[in-house]
């Protein structure tokens, strides 16, 4: 192609585009204009820094200091981060739904004495909206913006959304803390009162009663679960004091204690329809949570002495026994698979993973309590756990029959030997477990031999 043809095709494509581009720029920027021209307040929501909501009874202020949002009235509190920053985004993006043109009289849209006025403060400016009455059909509120003489309408979703009320507004959760960062935990159910230390080893200490081993995952569990409760329904007028369930003593009582701090506590009175009456210190203000915060409270303490049967690190398993002492069978682990001996010598492969499960459910078995003496009688059942070096990790024996719903077993578990009282349903499901990871592989047509 000839060079001065070339010049020209490369001119006309460059025109080309050079007008393409204009064209969406100014397509774009009319788009914009449109936008704003529909937004009835001229702000963006990382520069507002108060709300104001005015009804006929009642004045909601929030303020934004820096990054967090408070309540400032009617009452002064840590308000709720998500439903105000979500008013602020609403309040920055609000379009009005139709332009009606000159206002006129405003007694005849409901303005002169509107239910509802926003104002919004950004940069120092304060910015005023005020709607009023519904629209024919109720599918809209007339809305004024400052003392413009125009009027312009709102859809009714919209203003619903705008118009919350105060306890959507308000800060919901009990407690805020890092579960990690908790020292200490004090219970009190009716006149019994427990208290939990964290030790140095990070480990929880049962004051008072420092020979009970305590299930470390489930107070921390419970810690977790509080940081997540929530105040289900404020009660702005209280009964009586006297129906309320405080007195002569609360139902129960949580205090969570951190480094350098007051203790956050929740305290729980009487029940209203399932729920319970709650307070976060004495005589404090009322509110209600539901029957789930108060139903851990009150069961913790049954939860929290580790009675399990063996409480050993899956991993430092590599070999286990089990069944009748004369003729278990045994297991050795090779690598990502075990492999499994019966007493008349048949071999069975498992994958790890599989007996790593089995091994998790035994972690899960709990005794009921433990015997003041050694059980006697036959050995009906022994369990073995060992580690790589042939080193003991853990040993049950099952001592004579199981009388009813419970069995006697001893327990070897870090150079102590137990004896204790057993539900003989675990037991006897963790068998069964076992049981199937021995069954002969299927044959061809898929029934066991």
């Amino acid at each position: 192609m000839h060079p001065r043809r070339l010049l020209s095709l490369v001119v006309i494509l460059l025109v080309l585009t050079a007008g393409y581009f204009l064209v969406s720029w100014h397509q774009e920027r009319t788009a914009r204009q449109e936008r704003e021209a529909r937004r009835l307040l001229p702000v963006k929501e990382e520069e507002i820094t108060a709300i104001v909501l005015r009804k006929k009874d009642q004045e909601i202020r929030l303020v934004r200091q820096e990054k967090t949002w408070r309540l400032e009235k009617p009452l002064q509190a840590k308000a709720d981060q998500e439903t105000a920053r979500s008013q602020a985004s609403l309040l920055a993006t609000l379009d009005r739904e139709r332009d009606l043109g000159e206002l006129g009289d405003p007694k005849a849209y409901g303005l002169d004495q509107p239910p509802l006025v926003v104002e919004v403060t950004a940069h120092g400016q304060t910015h005023r909206l005020k709607v009023g009455q519904a629209t024919p059909g109720q599918l809209g509120y007339y809305v004024q913006r400052g003392e413009e003489n125009r009027l312009f309408t709102l859809s009714a979703a919209t203003k619903d959304t705008l118009d919350r009320p105060l306890e959507a507004f308000r800060d919901k959760t009990l407690f805020d803390f890092a579960p990690e960062k908790v020292t200490k935990v004090r219970l009190a159910a009716g006149p019994g009162t427990l208290e939990l230390e964290k030790t140095p080893a990070g480990l929880w200490r049962w004051n008072g009663r420092e020979e009970v081993k305590v299930r470390k995952d489930r107070l921390e569990a419970f810690l977790r679960f509080l940081t997540l409760a929530r105040v289900k329904e404020f009660v702005p007028v209280p009964p009586p004091e006297s129906q309320l369930g405080f007195a002569p003593l609360p139902t129960a009582e949580v205090s969570v204690f951190l480094p350098e701090q007051p203790p956050q506590s929740l305290i729980l009175g009487g029940r209203r329809e399932g729920d319970y009456y709650a307070r976060q210190e004495a005589k404090g203000e009322l509110f209600l949570v539901e029957s789930e915060v108060g139903q851990r409270l009150l069961g913790l303490a049954a939860t929290l002495e580790d009675r399990r049967l063996w409480s050993g690190e899956v991993g430092e398993a590599a070999r286990l026994s089990w069944g009748p002492p004369d003729k278990p069978w045994t297991g050795v682990k090779e690598k990502d698979a075990w492999k499994l001996t019966g007493p008349d010598g048949r071999e069975v492969r498992q994958p790890a993973v599989r007996l790593e499960a089995a091994l998790i459910k035994l972690q899960e078995l709990e005794y009921d309590r433990l015997l003041p003496q050694a059980g006697s009688g036959k050995r009906e059942f022994l369990v073995e756990v060992r580690d790589g070096a042939g080193e003991l990790l853990f040993r049950l024996t099952q001592i004579g029959k199981a009388d009813k719903d419970k069995l006697t077993v001893r327990l070897e578990r870090g150079g102590k030997q137990e004896t204790a009282l057993l539900p003989k349903s675990g037991l006897e499901q963790w068998q069964g477990d076992l049981a199937r990871l021995v069954q002969p592989p299927p044959d061809k047509s898929g029934t066991p031999p």
